[in-house]
């Protein structure tokens, strides 16, 4: 009788092992459920407040948009870009003798030449600014547009870290304008303005029928830097030295320094900081021998490049930028599954053009009130061309002889567009 009724106990402890064992399990995923939604929490409100302190106190003396209701000024600091059609950032310092910090836009309409890093004095004519351009300013931070007739050269002590900047910068718009003279000189005029905008993102000598062409068609990301141009870059110096038997950790110490000079070069524009940031990633992860999620990195970068400018979430280029590498590395894989294997490689190029269309569609009409159909057509009709035509452009510039291929596909772009 005792013996029945240990097993009896015995089976009906064993009987509630079951659902004890998995209420621990389902207690334990909820707990990490928690931690993760609580992390989440965290990271949303440090982005938050980070938005917050962002924002202007236009009330403040100290503060640039405290100045934009001022008719004329008296403002000192560093010329923080280069010229483009006589217009510039600057850097300030003073505005009539109180301490500033923060940038403004530039139109100069004198004789003498000014240049990169020229630490100046001058008159300032404030300009009104309001509607999309005033936003489009705003993003970048800028609050005040001067009209300057003349400046003096002066001196002023901007510091170790700014000393370092200017110095790196300096030596990137070198390189740049080295790359421009050569492009001039291998291409002709025909040629030379399209290929500094779409080498380097220089629209300065791009001709502007061409310019207003591509925005009709619905194909101005081509004159664009994008992360596309960075994969190009990155992918011919990984073959370049592996080929030549050079270590892949070499290679990457390689690649890191250029990608930073590269995003120097193209203005900092945030498609190209997606994309240097996430291609930096990408390698880390590789160099250290560690699995990566492409989808986690697009949304840690997403995360870093929003802390650094809040603003960026009202900039069309970086919601374009992030949504159409989501369409690449998301929805692409997941309608090529749905399209046999060996159909979908030669559709490559469609899929890739209906997805991004899919996604940004509605971006582009929220910015522009307007979308272009026709867009997929020509993208369709370039776009296999385009990574070609970004390739024997560069090597053009080492080897001329070469140039008539860049030359071939840039006819039948303007064939097309014409």
């Amino acid at each position: 009788m005792s013996r029945k009724k240990r097993s009896g106990v015995t089976l009906r402890t064993k009987s509630l092992d079951v659902p004890l064992h998995g209420c621990i399990n389902s207690l334990s995923i909820i707990i990490n459920m928690s931690r993760k939604i609580v992390i989440y929490l965290i990271l949303i409100f440090i982005l938050v407040l980070r938005a917050y302190f962002s924002i202007p106190n236009c009330k403040n003396v100290n503060n640039i948009c405290y100045y934009s209701s001022y008719k004329t000024l008296n403002i000192r600091g560093i010329v923080d870009s280069q010229i483009d059609s006589n217009n510039f950032n600057l850097k300030v310092f003073s505005i009539n003798d109180k301490k500033v910090n923060g940038n403004i836009s530039v139109n100069y309409y004198g004789k003498k030449n000014v240049n990169f890093y020229d630490k100046i004095d001058f008159l300032c004519s404030v300009k009104n600014i309001d509607g999309s351009y005033k936003q489009y300013l705003e993003n970048k931070n800028i609050y005040l547009v001067c009209n300057m007739k003349d400046f003096n050269i002066i001196n002023i002590d901007e510091g170790l870290f700014l000393k370092i900047k200017y110095k790196i910068f300096n030596f990137a718009y070198y390189v740049k304008d080295k790359i421009i003279e050569r492009i001039d000189y291998v291409f002709d005029e025909k040629y030379s303005g399209f290929l500094s905008s779409f080498l380097l993102g220089d629209k300065r000598f791009l001709p502007k029928r061409i310019e207003n062409l591509m925005v009709d068609k619905g194909i101005s990301h081509i004159i664009s830097i994008s992360g596309f141009n960075i994969n190009i870059i990155v992918a011919f110096i990984y073959f370049l030295f592996i080929n030549i038997g050079v270590n892949r950790k070499i290679v990457f110490y390689i690649i890191s320094p250029i990608l930073f000079l590269f995003s120097i070069m193209t203005g900092l524009n945030p498609p190209v900081l997606r994309a240097s940031i996430m291609m930096f990633c990408i390698l880390f992860m590789q160099q250290i021998g560690r699995p990566y999620n492409t989808i986690k990195i697009l949304l840690f970068v997403c995360y870093i490049m929003l802390l650094y400018n809040p603003k960026y979430i009202l900039d069309v280029s970086f919601l374009l930028s992030f949504l159409s590498t989501f369409a690449i590395i998301f929805i692409k894989p997941k309608v090529e599954k749905k399209i046999p294997d060996n159909i979908a490689k030669y559709l490559e190029n469609i899929i890739s053009t209906f997805c991004i269309f899919f996604i940004t569609s509605p971006i582009v009409f929220i910015f522009f009130n307007k979308l272009n159909f026709m867009s997929i057509l020509y993208n369709i009709a370039i776009l296999p061309f385009i990574s070609y035509l970004y390739l024997f452009s560069f090597l053009s510039l080492i080897f001329k002889p070469l140039a008539f291929i860049p030359c071939c596909i840039l006819d039948y772009i303007y064939l097309l567009i014409c």
